[in-house]
């Protein structure tokens, strides 16, 4: 009961604090752009900035993303939902039947949702891999009691991964430790196999050889050189950030109360130092500490082996009711589960003083006016929202794809230094927030001047 109440407040909660960030809506100015082209464009189609030769990669999340949109800011809000719920909720799930307690269950999961607070209430591109993310630590964990056939499933996976967001280097980076500190001395063949074809996976994309490409270019962009934007450090003057170490220093005192598996310690590491880095890895550790916070790993395996032995008798557990209904109570319980979230997800937002999408309304049809047809350069998550909406803009995410020299002039740009000046010089159209270090650069320049307002928002022209 106490982890179907985490999951049910998990969801309210997120559902209330959702938010469309940076990331989240230039995927779907790209699918709407594959399918009214019916093919993939060269670049970015819908900036002015040059982006030739740029691979499209996640095409697969790209489409996913432009179909949930279409359902407006609730539907995507309803979508993160679905996702943390689902991701988490496995884990939860799992480390129950292993024979966790459950109150061990749900502090857990609670531990998690405040270590991945960053990633789990604010939309982005990263929604699509939390579930990858959760499905691939059930394969490991399974697997390291188990050890089987089933580790096939892991290049498939990955092939899947790879096309929906960059995060399954994340995801093959995990798997590499369990299967070189945990597998290869059992099993070192298929080990090897499996390994060198989850590898080959990752390039199976539209893009083929190009996908080296385009994860280079997105692990070396200017906004991870200068910790910015989605690339941020973690900061103790952020109230999510600081909730993320909270959340992860509780499920790492868990954690290390009881042995684990070499391969979870390698993971933890690694992720420990990819956190530090970006705040946005976080969640990926939250996830990581998730089953080993609940269940000593020697308790685990005494669990595997009971169910061993329980199978080969081949006669049910006396004290517990036929197999067949056991199954038919699950799933009547995680029908009913799903009932009360879904209920609660669309409760809570139709109830929200505010909207998922921070755009204002009114905002994207009075820019086009203003730009006629002409880029228009404004700040994140807005101009993804421009671009969306078929608006051409100067330059947005994904910032890998456009030169080096670019990138730094916009993130000087939204950040309000001198540097900037560069964009406002290759534009006639800037839409700015009153009070933000983009509205002062354009302010400190004497020759644009206010074409229309929508709130606290200015479209200048020069």
């Amino acid at each position: 009961m106490a982890t179907a109440a985490a999951l049910v407040t998990l969801s309210a909660f997120v559902a209330w604090q959702v938010r469309v960030g940076a990331d989240a809506l230039w995927p779907v100015a790209m699918g709407r752009a594959v399918l009214d082209g019916g093919r993939l464009p060269q670049g970015v189609p819908f900036a002015a900035a040059g982006s030739a030769g740029w691979a499209n990669v996640p095409v697969l999340g790209e489409l996913v993303l432009t179909a949930v949109a279409a359902f407006g800011g609730r539907g995507l809000g309803a979508f993160q939902v679905l996702a943390d719920v689902v991701a988490l909720g496995a884990l939860a799930a799992v480390a129950l039947r292993r024979g966790a307690a459950d109150s061990r269950a749900a502090l857990a999961l609670v531990l998690a949702v405040l270590a991945g607070a960053p990633a789990l209430v604010i939309i982005r591109l990263q929604v699509l891999s939390l579930i990858p993310f959760a499905l691939l630590l059930l394969l490991l964990h399974r697997e390291h009691e188990a050890p089987s056939r089933r580790i096939w499933l892991l290049p498939a996976l990955v092939v899947i991964w790879t096309n929906l967001h960059g995060a399954v280097l994340i995801g093959v980076a995990v798997a590499g430790c369990y299967l070189l500190l945990s597998r290869l001395r059992i099993d070192p063949v298929r080990t090897v196999a499996v390994g060198v074809l989850t590898l080959a996976a990752v390039l199976v994309t539209p893009a083929g050889t190009g996908t080296l490409g385009y994860y280079l270019g997105v692990l070396d962009n200017e906004a991870a050189a200068r910790g910015e934007g989605l690339w941020a450090h973690p900061s103790l003057g952020s109230g999510l950030d600081v909730v993320m170490l909270l959340g992860l220093a509780g499920l790492l005192l868990l954690t290390l109360r009881r042995r684990q598996p070499l391969w979870v310690y390698a993971a933890a590491l690694g992720l420990g130092v990819a956190t530090a880095s970006a705040v946005r890895n976080g969640v990926w550790l939250g996830m990581v500490l998730v089953l080993p916070a609940t269940l000593a790993e020697g308790r685990a395996e005494r669990t595997t082996h009971a169910r061993r032995e329980a199978r080969a008798q081949r006669r049910p557990h006396p004290s517990r009711p036929p197999r067949a209904g056991r199954r038919i109570g699950r799933l009547a319980g995680l029908t009913g589960l799903g009932g009360i979230v879904t209920i609660v997800t669309v409760a809570v937002l139709l109830a929200r003083p505010d909207a998922v999408d921070p755009t204002p309304p009114g905002l994207v049809p009075t820019v086009r006016s203003v730009a006629a047809g002409r880029p228009v350069l404004a700040p994140e998550p807005v101009v993804e929202r421009l671009a969306a909406e078929g608006v051409r803009v100067w330059m947005s995410n994904p910032i890998d794809a456009f030169s080096r020299t670019d990138q730094g002039i916009y993130l000087d740009f939204l950040d309000g230094r001198p540097g900037g000046q560069v964009a406002l010089d290759a534009v006639d159209v800037v839409v700015v927030e009153s009070g933000t270090d983009p509205d002062r650069l354009v302010r400190a320049d004497r020759r644009w001047h206010a074409a229309a307002s929508v709130g606290d928002w200015t479209a200048y022209t020069r």
